[in-house]
Formats: C-alpha cells, sequence, structure tokens
C-alpha cells in the first residue's frame, strides 16, 4: 500500500507539472509517417480497438488521395486493420473504419459534413469479431454486423499517419495519443478516458503519446519516423497520467488456446460507471469465470490444473462470463461516486472453460492488480 501511494502521489505530480501537449504534424503529399515494426499484438485475435485524437485540413492537392491515420500492412490488399479519409479524387468527407477477419472484410464508413473535423476530435473503431463500431467524440456514428471473425494475420508494419507509405496517403493535418486495444471496448468506455494521455495500460495495449518521440510508452512496439519528424505543440487539453494504476503480475496458463491477456475497459475511477476488465484468449462462445481478491499473490498456487496468481485467502466473489465468438470475455465493474473508495485495492483473475480441450480444460490469465483513484 505505501508503494501504491508513493506512485499515486507521484502521478499527481507529474500530472501537476505536466509540459504542453505534443503531436504529429503531418502534410498529405509528402512522404512522412511513424512505422512500427510488425508484431503480433498489433493484429490481436481476441477483437480490436483504435484510437487517436485527429485534426483534419480538407485542402488537398488534385488527384487521388487517401489521408490515413494507422494502417496495419502497407502491402495492396493486404492490410489488417485500416482507418482513413476516403477522399479519393472528388476530396470525398468520409472517414473508413475498415478490418480484414479470415472470413470477410468488415468496412464502416461515417460521412461527416465540411469542417467537422477541422477542429481536434477523437476517433475510435472498435471491432468484437461480429459488430464493427466507428466512434466519435465518444459517440457510435456508424456500425455494421458482419461475422468477419479474427483478424487475418498477414503480417507488414503499423503505420501511424500512413497508409502505403506514399505520399497520397500521408494524413493531412494532425495526430496524437494514438492507440490500439486488444479487444473491443464500448463507446461509454472511450468516452470515459478519451481526454487522458495514457501511459502503462496494462494487457498488451499499445499507446503512442507522440511526446516529442513516436515510443509506445505502455508496450513494446516503438515506432520511428519515416522523413522530417514533426512534433508540434498543439491545443490539446489532455489530462496527463504516467501511471495507470493497474499492474500484470504472474503468467497465463494455457491449453488448447492462446494464453490468454486480462485487462482494463477504463479507467478504474471513483464514479466511473464505464470501468470494467477484459479478459482474451478463451475458447470461441464458452464460458469464463473471473476472480475478485483483495489482493495478487506473492507465488501461485495451482488449482484446477492452472496458476492462480490471486490470494485466494481474500478472495471476495466470482463473476461468471460467457466469451464472445473471439473468446473474449467483458466485465463490467460500474465504480460507484464514492470518494471513501479511494486508494482500495483489489485484484482479478480470468478463468477459461475449454470443455474440447485434452490438455486441461481450464486456462487462466495473469493477475491484474488495480487501485481506485
Amino acid at each position: 500500500m505505501k508503494n501504491l501511494l508513493s506512485v499515486l502521489t507521484s502521478s499527481l505530480l507529474l500530472a501537476a507539472i505536466a509540459p504542453a501537449q505534443t503531436g504529429l504534424k503531418l502534410t498529405n503529399g509528402v512522404v512522412e509517417y511513424v512505422d512500427v515494426p510488425y508484431d503480433a499484438s498489433l493484429v490481436p485475435q481476441g477483437g480490436v480497438t483504435v484510437e487517436a485524437w485527429i485534426r483534419y485540413d480538407e485542402n488537398l492537392g488534385t488527384g487521388w488521395r487517401w489521408p490515413t491515420i494507422v494502417r496495419q500492412n502497407p502491402a495492396a490488399g493486404q492490410e489488417s486493420i485500416l482507418f482513413r479519409v476516403e477522399a479519393a479524387n472528388t476530396a470525398n468527407r468520409a472517414l473508413r473504419w475498415w478490418v480484414l477477419g479470415v472470413n470477410s472484410s468488415v468496412n464502416v464508413v461515417w460521412s461527416f459534413p465540411q469542417g467537422r473535423l477541422s477542429t481536434w476530435t477523437h476517433v475510435a473503431g472498435t471491432y468484437d469479431g461480429s459488430v464493427a463500431n466507428l466512434i466519435v467524440d465518444g459517440a457510435v456514428v456508424a456500425t455494421v454486423t458482419q461475422a468477419g471473425g479474427p483478424l487475418w494475420d498477414r503480417g507488414g508494419a503499423f503505420k501511424i499517419g500512413s497508409g502505403d507509405g506514399t505520399l497520397i496517403e500521408t494524413w493531412n493535418g494532425e495526430i496524437d495519443e494514438v492507440r490500439i486495444w486488444p479487444y473491443a471496448r464500448t463507446a461509454a468506455e472511450i468516452k470515459a478516458n478519451m481526454n487522458d494521455e495514457m501511459q502503462r495500460v496494462p494487457g498488451m495495449v499499445s499507446t503512442w503519446n507522440f511526446n516529442n518521440n513516436a515510443n509506445d510508452s505502455s508496450g513494446k512496439n516503438n515506432g520511428v519516423w519515416v522523413g522530417t519528424p514533426q512534433y508540434v505543440t498543439n491545443t490539446l487539453t489532455l489530462r496527463p497520467l504516467p501511471v495507470v494504476s493497474a499492474f500484470t503480475s504472474g503468467n497465463a496458463t494455457a491449453a488448447c488456446q492462446a494464453a490468454g491477456v486480462l485487462g482494463i475497459n477504463s479507467l478504474s475511477e471513483v464514479g466511473n460507471s464505464a470501468f470494467g476488465v477484459t479478459a482474451t484468449g478463451g475458447a470461441p462462445t464458452s464460458a469464463s469465470v473471473f476472480l475478485l481478491s483483495a489482493k495478487a499473490a506473492q507465488q501461485a498456487i495451482k488449482v484446477l490444473g492452472v496458476d492462480l496468481w490471486i490470494d485466494v485467502a481474500t478472495l471476495v466473489s466470482t463473476f461468471p462470463a460467457p466469451t464472445n465468438t473471439l473468446g473474449t470475455a467483458p466485465l463490467p465493474l460500474p465504480i460507484p461516486n464514492d470518494a471513501m473508495l479511494r486508494g482500495v485495492t483489489f485484484a482479478f483473475q480470468a478463468l477459461h472453460l475449454e470443455a474440447a480441450c485434452s490438455v486441461n480444460p481450464w486456462a487462466a490469465t495473469p493477475a491484474l492488480s488495480l487501485a481506485i483513484r
């Protein structure tokens, strides 16, 4: 508890003296972008959320133009994720969120009025294997229901501010706070912390704050500038959160599925009705159970053939939750608006049932320790 309070105090002090917000400045017609080398975490198999703050300049050159926020795999027709303005050769105002599943592609388009994106706007695309949403400033503006299946991983780099690396696919304007989550978040969860500058987010999340560098402040997916770096001070007013107060401990116990991951849906704060946790890596359309304890364990104990990393002596409750078609199980857990909860710590772990697995019918994620702000 003492160490946790020290971390929280340091976070508040850092927030009080935070420097001005900086982000990317890009120009369509110039080859410049952030290139992130391929990693499997950039093509998550349990669903995906991509979000960013953007400011879009509609004044494009003549000819075909495809100003791109992010794209996974720059090869023609090979992209797993695509988020861009479909300006084409007529300066169309259409924001497109597109993912390629192993069964089919899923395409969501939102036509925006002139000047709508000329000021800072938060945009997000989500996909859970069956439904894709395009979310603007925390509200769903377009949705498509289509069972595309898990993302088709064809490799390739993840580009921020460009699509295929050519001048016509460079973004035109500014980009800041790009994040990719390995599961679909709801509009409420996105809205709950879209105005935060987040770092050290657990659960295989990547966050690029662009504070004069292209580093991933939550994971391992650091990027490099291609072209001339353009980090500029912008007018965004975001709450800096150097530490999110959620920490992974222990290891996953995998059976027949991939190793599970447990992450937060939004910040564990007093009054956050959108708080919850999500576990990936389960069997599709199966069962999971979340274990809630007062704290994580120093050493694992073996139960049902899996390693439990929560303190079973302080077990508070269990929550059954089904997995979706991608083996992902979300658990909404609203936090009451009670100041007495600040500083309370707790820990989660999720167990997945894999009834058809001959190795072991149960698998487990690592534990996740949290503190309420």
